[in-house]
């Protein structure tokens, strides 16, 4: 099983999204063959784990269940919110960060060299990673898999920093020829939290050093794009969206349905459906969804795992790093909805709470006390 998890690890990155079947790209049916398969292996070996299930999940599976939007997507994303469950708990319960680590790496350096070696490295933008969707996927995927390698280069033995910082390189210079801004400032947050964390004082110098450099070359290599504006046209009418059902949203997976019912005019002479799909707010289309009800279980979930994660470990602040410069990216862009970038930001949070699970307990034969158990694990730290 572990095999086979790292297996997808690796491959999911270098598939294009020219294969497909049917709706599902062949990424995202890999996630979801691997995430089911996880739960699975995880409700058959270790069935008593299952009184401790985020609340967020059971939040976003009753959205969908009493969605009313649902005709017109086929439950995509609610499939593909089970499988990262089942990343997260098999990650959570059954891997170790020190071994996952490596993989991660690996995957990296391999994407890197197939992304280079198919489009050449030139200075110019990159239109679409070749092995993605588009380009905002792929600088997405690098603000999470490149603190794990900043950390391997500047805390790791030599060979492990000397490979971290090969791929911390060419990941950065990937990054630029993405030209996604919104990336490039979520990198800075992340390299800046991990330094400030890891090294104290001394870090929150290079901390400022480093948002300092990142935003001197944001500024100066894209003046005429500080802000886009078809994203204002984008975020207004998503508001409308929120303000007509703000606590519990159309359901998980409604946005793409219910958005058009909404939607300001896009700047004249634009394609209408550009972008339709997302909004390039992570937390405005988390709203329109499921809520603030579904939004506030979230960030409380990253809060607690982030709070009570071991951070003398650095591989472990790296993680905590990457996913929040990431989400830092997704205020601005759409890689948190692709699965490419799901696999490895739930991969993450599960290693992460790995180190803050529950003693083994006896669970109880009463169902009530069983969830008073769940009702602790939910909202007690």
């Amino acid at each position: 099983m572990i095999l086979f998890f790292y297996a997808v690890l690796i491959i999911v990155p270098l598939v294009t999204y020219k294969f497909s079947i049917d709706s599902f790209g062949i990424k995202t049916l890999l996630v979801m063959i691997l995430g089911l398969t996880c739960l699975y292996y995880w409700i058959t070996q270790a069935w008593k784990g299952l009184v401790t299930i985020p609340a967020f999940f059971f939040w976003c599976i009753v959205s969908y269940i009493f969605c009313p939007w649902k005709i017109g997507h086929p439950g995509e994303e609610l499939l593909l919110l089970i499988a990262y469950l089942g990343v997260f708990l098999y990650a959570k319960y059954y891997l170790k960060t020190e071994k996952v680590i490596p993989v991660i790496l690996s995957s990296a350096i391999l994407t890197l060299g197939y992304n280079f070696w198919l489009t050449g490295i030139h200075f110019a933008r990159l239109e679409i990673g070749p092995s993605f969707v588009n380009a905002n996927i792929y600088a997405g995927w690098l603000v999470l898999v490149l603190p794990v390698a900043w950390a391997w280069a500047f805390t790791g033995k030599w060979i492990k920093g000397v490979f971290g910082g090969l791929i911390f390189g060419f990941g950065l210079i990937a990054l630029w020829m993405t030209g996604c801004r919104s990336a490039m400032l979520g990198l800075a947050a992340a390299l800046a939290a991990f330094c400030a964390f890891y090294w104290g004082k001394r870090g929150m110098a290079i901390a400022v050093v480093i948002i300092g450099l990142f935003g001197s070359i944001w500024w100066f290599d894209f003046p005429h794009q500080i802000l886009d504006p078809s994203r204002a046209h984008f975020w207004r009418g998503t508001l409308d969206l929120m303000a007509s059902k703000p606590w519990t949203g159309y359901g998980i997976g409604s946005f793409r349905t219910v958005y058009p019912l909404f939607k300001e005019n896009i700047m004249e002479g634009a394609d209408p459906n550009h972008l339709l799909d997302h909004c390039h707010n992570f937390s405005f289309e988390m709203i329109s969804e499921i809520g603030i009800i579904g939004l506030l279980l979230f960030l409380f979930m990253i809060w607690r795992i982030w709070k009570h994660a071991d951070k003398s470990n650095p591989l472990n602040l790296a993680m905590i790093a990457g996913t929040f410069g990431f989400l830092c990216d997704n205020f601005y862009n759409i890689s948190f909805y692709y699965s490419v970038c799901g696999l490895v930001f739930w991969l993450y949070f599960g290693l992460l709470s790995s180190d803050i699970k529950k003693k083994d307990v006896k669970i109880e034969k009463n169902w009530l006390e069983r969830f008073r158990q769940f009702a602790d694990f939910c909202f007690n730290d």
